[in-house]
């Protein structure tokens, strides 16, 4: 005589796949927030850190939404003159303003993006639980 298992366990993965499938719209929405956020907060940061007599270098400092590929995403550019005072020319060394202000930002954005991340899993019910 054999012996059996004294339990059996069966597992039914659909709500975890819906779950699962809630995830990236969820995530989708939030990390484009804290993305939009950061890329505000560089500009800010860049537009104070440029030394200013007109102040035409700083209101040059722009953040834009990207629309190419899946379309997710800002950068933050800098134009006419700003270009130069930001990487320098063979007769005028650089004042980097934007450069330092992305360096700044990073570790901050890093750490939003994880916890935007989690927030959604944790919103959809994959999380932990009694947490």
């Amino acid at each position: 005589m054999a012996d059996k298992p004294a339990l059996y366990a069966t597992c039914d993965p659909t709500a975890t796949k819906a779950a699962l499938a809630a995830v990236a719209p969820a995530a989708d929405q939030s990390t484009d927030a804290v993305s939009h956020d950061s890329a505000e907060r560089v500009a800010a940061d860049a537009g104070r850190r440029v030394a200013r007599r007109t102040g035409a270098t700083a209101r040059s400092v722009a953040v834009y939404k990207v629309h190419r590929g899946d379309g997710k995403g800002y950068v933050v550019v800098v134009r006419e003159a700003g270009l130069y005072l930001e990487y320098g020319t063979r007769r005028m060394r650089a004042e980097a303003f934007l450069v330092p202000a992305e360096r700044l930002e990073s570790p901050g954005f890093q750490r939003r993006q994880r916890d935007a991340v989690q927030d959604a899993i944790d919103h959809v019910g994959l999380g932990p639980t009694g947490a």
